[in-house]
């Protein structure tokens, strides 16, 4: 077996010098940009941000409540963002953009990718936007085959209106039908500050203690990751709507204030097979913005009738608010469960100390849980400039973060309560333009089960014009000892790229299981655990060959051979066609 697992290695190493690729672009830019790692990053949210990504968000043209429904800005930076607009008229460039009180330069270079400078004679509001989305996936599971399919239209007219709607069938989907079906219709008044939205939408407000779809955070990576930017109710823009709110929805804005309201119907698209699971959800939400800051109030109920006798199984109301003072950002939100009679909140502050340290900490308490969170992110080392910007990019980063987790009620029978602590600390080092190293440590150590969690990451990247290739070690102590490693390489052009990525994986205990991403079609977020004792290799290839259409296709194959006992292989067939116009 240790011959094998050399020959493996020398191949991997060896390979993606020859045939060598590049990380994933759109997937690399969201994880800067939420300041977590790609293995910790939420699906929905990968997908709207590589949604808006390929739709930038138009920064001279967009309301008030446009720019606050992207989630990249803060009130501050959006009441500064207009304010500039009315006294100096539209922004040219970044640098200029970076020059508007409350950006800054390294602001800009991170939402720079999901953002655009066009003018209002760019905007073309009769100009209709159209996107078909195909996609299958084929997969075997202890010999047996399993098939899964998605397709969407998307259609738009500038910021007036835009529609869609998607089918799909999950790989555990007993029949050919699909078992989601969603869509929306979203229309914008523009004389009347007015939004109305029939079908799948968001819905997210305060710090996400009440209200929040989608994205939820359970730890904090950065200074960044820690004060949520509410949205309010925006169309879904996801490819199956599984977590989004379906029913009706509308923003309303007067002045200041943005009236929200909606009315959801949880279960509706379960209906057919589980009729009993329907209910009924009111929701309400008032906030009042000024220049340096927000403050809202949010009330939902739900009404559901297992049976024959209607009940109410959850009922919050909460008060939120979020402040910017030079800089120092504080926020904070209450929220009292009227069915459970309790009360929960969280607070907390980002703030830089000089030129090169941010730091940030929150408390939450809930009825079950106390949690404190610290983070700091060190930026240290010299500057150097990069090709093909006018920006720069720092040579050290590192990232620092901590959190407790106190729980009154006891994980286990041995003790009165639970404790559990996470420390992380992440170390970015450019060692040139074209190389670069990360370090990651992560420690867990709590009062039940598996005590202590040790996990250690090295990558070790390489990146040319078209060319780079990357290198990963993993290594994991909980019950026992874990390791993973890849190699992957590739090439990239305007028209084609290839992908190749070849790893092994030792993994005995469920609980000391590796989570990596892997590489797939676009708007496929894929994060598998690696468990066992095999070898896996990828291979992703995009073909652009005319402007507007996408072919994409993933192929993976997965190996067993160092098990005691005998462990089928599984295989991955991915295709997905996209055509814009």
């Amino acid at each position: 077996m240790r011959r094998r697992i050399a020959v493996f290695f020398v191949i991997m190493t060896f390979l993606p010098v020859a045939l060598c690729g590049q990380t994933d672009e759109e997937i690399e830019v969201v994880a800067k940009w939420s300041g977590s790692n790609v293995e910790d990053m939420d699906g929905e949210e990968v997908e709207r941000l590589c949604v808006l990504m390929r739709r930038p968000m138009r920064l001279n043209v967009s309301s008030q409540a446009e720019l606050l429904e992207c989630e990249l800005l803060s009130r501050y930076q959006v009441a500064s963002l207009l304010d500039y607009r009315e006294r100096n008229g539209w922004v040219m460039s970044f640098m200029e953009l970076a020059a508007v009180d409350g950006f800054g330069q390294d602001f800009v270079e991170r939402i720079r990718p999901f953002v655009s400078l066009d003018l209002p004679s760019a905007e073309g509001s009769s100009k209709l936007d159209n996107e078909i989305l195909l996609r299958t996936v084929m997969k075997t599971k202890d010999g047996n085959l399993r098939y899964s399919y998605a397709s969407r239209y998307h259609i738009e007219s500038g910021k007036s209106w835009s529609a869609a709607v998607n089918f799909s069938r999950s790989l555990d989907a007993s029949r050919f039908r699909p078992d989601l079906i969603g869509g929306h219709f979203c229309w914008r008044l523009r004389k009347v500050p007015l939004k109305l939205i029939v079908g799948d939408f968001n819905a997210r407000f305060g710090q996400g203690l009440t209200l929040w779809n989608g994205m939820i955070m359970s730890a904090y990576e950065s200074p960044s990751s820690f004060m949520r930017r509410p949205s309010g109710i925006t169309a879904s823009g996801s490819l199956t709507g599984k977590y989004a709110y379906t029913g009706l929805a509308s923003t309303a804005e007067f002045g200041n204030f943005v009236f929200s309201a909606m009315l959801s119907v949880p279960g509706i698209k379960q209906a057919w097979d589980r009729p009993d699971e329907l209910a009924l959800m009111p929701a309400i939400n008032l906030t009042y913005n000024w220049r340096n800051g927000q403050a809202g109030i949010t009330h939902y109920s739900v009404f559901a009738g297992p049976g024959s006798r209607p009940y109410l199984p959850d009922m919050k109301t909460s008060a939120d608010m979020a402040l910017c003072v030079r800089g120092i950002d504080v926020f904070s939100e209450l929220t009292y469960d009227w069915v459970a009679r309790g009360l929960s909140g969280m607070t907390g502050v980002v703030f830089p100390v000089g030129e090169k340290l941010d730091m940030a900490a929150a408390l939450r308490l809930s009825k079950n849980e106390y949690a404190l969170a610290l983070s700091a992110g060190v930026l240290s080392g010299k500057w150097m400039n990069t090709r093909g910007t006018d920006g720069s990019q720092r040579r050290n980063e590192v990232l620092l973060s901590a959190d407790v987790t106190y729980y009154p009620e006891p994980k286990d029978d041995a003790r009165n309560h639970s404790l559990q602590m996470k420390f992380r600390t992440q170390w970015n080092y450019i060692v040139t333009e074209a190389i670069s190293v990360i370090v990651r440590l992560t420690e867990r150590a709590r009062s039940w089960g598996a005590m202590f969690r040790t996990d250690l990451r090295t990558d070790l990247k390489w990146s040319s014009e078209y060319f780079s290739s990357s290198i990963r070690m993993n290594f994991l102590r909980c019950v026992g000892t874990s390791f993973m490693s890849y190699a992957e390489g590739g090439f990239r052009r305007s028209k084609v790229s290839l992908y190749l990525r070849q790893g092994v994986f030792l993994v005995d205990e469920w609980d000391d299981r590796i989570y990596v991403y892997e590489r797939d079609v676009p708007g496929a977020f894929n994060v598998p655990a690696c468990y066992g004792r095999g070898l896996w290799t990828s291979f992703v290839s995009a073909w652009k060959p005319a402007r507007g259409l996408n072919f994409n296709i993933r192929v993976a194959y997965t190996a067993y051979p160092f098990m005691k006992e005998r462990k089928p292989g599984r295989a991955e067939l991915s295709f997905q066609f996209v055509s814009r116009f």
